[in-house]
C-alpha cells in the first residue's frame, strides 16, 4: 500500500507499507485467510 501527502497538487511525502503477509501466503508459506495454503503451479 502506498500513501502520498499532496501540497498544491504535488507529492511532499510518500510512505509505502508492504503486505509481506499476503505475499507469504500467495507463495504458500503461510496459510491464506481460510486456513489452506495457496500454491501456484508453473
Amino acid at each position: 500500500m502506498d500513501i502520498l501527502r499532496l501540497k498544491n497538487g504535488k507529492v511532499v511525502e510518500h510512505w509505502g507499507v508492504p503486505d509481506r503477509f499476503a505475499v507469504l501466503a500467495q507463495i504458500g508459506i503461510l496459510p491464506n485467510k481460510c486456513g489452506t495454503a495457496i500454491l501456484r503451479g508453473g
